[in-house]
């Protein structure tokens, strides 16, 4: 089949993109379905700085619904 575009890869998940890809993907998902919800799967090896990035790209194009996730590792 044909390569995978950037915004497909994104879509994908743990796929590193650059913030630009990361609005382009927002931006067309919105488009396609207005009310898709959106995760931020984080956990503490992810700094604040890149979560809040990525819920001021969400609130630029009015995704303001979303679920954050962070799972902490049981230990055995």
């Amino acid at each position: 089949g044909q390569p995978l575009t950037s915004a497909e890869l994104a879509l994908k998940g743990d796929v590193r993109v650059s913030k630009q890809t990361l609005e382009m993907v927002i931006e067309q998902s919105r488009l396609q379905n207005g009310a898709l919800r959106y995760a931020i799967n984080a956990d503490s090896g992810v700094s604040f700085g890149v979560v809040d990035d990525v819920m001021h790209v969400l609130q630029k194009y009015n995704a303001t619904r979303f679920n954050l996730v962070t799972v902490t590792k049981e230990k055995s």
